[in-house]
């Protein structure tokens, strides 16, 4: 979609009035960080001039520094009749199937037992609702132990970093990411950016160290690098 966007002249903000769309969620899209259907990409397409879009790679002539990269399907895990998939827990369907790891123990930065989790899946690091734990101010899961199975608790102690680590980037800027860069980040589902500095460590790894601390950098999201109103790429927290 940005390749067609660039070739077409048009900017975020245009082509999101043209979509129905907010700027903020053009830039979404082409970085990766939010998923639309295929019949969302195909009317998009057909609105940039896209004559013949297909769903699984854009084939369109672009500007020889604008990547072209398959767009991602999104995934839903598959349902049948005799085990419909409910509806947002994916959590509860992996464990009526079998398989997912056991109940194990809630634990303080000491090891200090604080009591039983249902199984560490159902835990996603920043998390405070539905833990099931007392306490005398509220908790947060801050860190998970796949290899001990334990989920770590604390009232906000060490949810916040100034470095994040990357992979897997996806670069879409205009000449390479071959040393540090100031940029504005957006981490998780945040709406906010924050400044920080980008450095690339070859492999699609890339450091971010944060002027701020971020909350809850969570392995497996998205981290979405910018300067202005340019999306400049994307990649994975690890």
């Amino acid at each position: 979609i940005r390749a067609a966007r660039v070739q077409a002249k048009m900017t975020e903000k245009a082509l999101g009035k043209k979509c129905g769309m907010a700027e903020n969620v053009i830039k979404d899209i082409e970085a990766g960080r939010r998923i639309v259907s295929d019949e969302q990409a195909q009317r998009i397409l057909k609105i940039l001039g896209v004559k013949n879009p297909v769903s699984e790679e854009l084939e369109v002539a672009a500007e020889p520094d604008v990547p072209l990269r398959p767009r991602p399907r999104p995934y839903k895990l598959p349902a049948t009749e005799a085990e419909p998939q409910p509806a947002g827990d994916n959590a509860a369907w992996l464990d009526a199937r079998g398989g997912t790891p056991p109940p194990g123990n809630f634990v303080d930065a000491n090891g200090n037992v604080l009591g039983t989790h249902k199984g560490f899946h159902h835990y996603t690091i920043g998390q405070r609702r539905g833990l099931g734990v007392s306490s005398t101010g509220r908790l947060f899961v801050t860190e998970i132990r796949p290899h001990t199975n334990e989920v770590v608790l604390s009232h906000g102690e060490g949810l916040h970093a100034f470095m994040v680590h990357t992979d897997s980037l996806n670069w879409l800027g205009e000449h390479p990411l071959s040393g540090p860069m100031e940029v504005e980040v957006r981490l998780r589902h945040s709406r906010r950016s924050d400044p920080a500095t980008i450095i690339p460590l070859g492999g699609g790894r890339v450091d971010i160290h944060m002027k701020h601390p971020a909350r809850a950098p969570t392995p497996g999201q998205l981290a979405v690098f910018y300067q202005g109103d340019q999306v400049l790429g994307s990649g994975w927290i690890r």
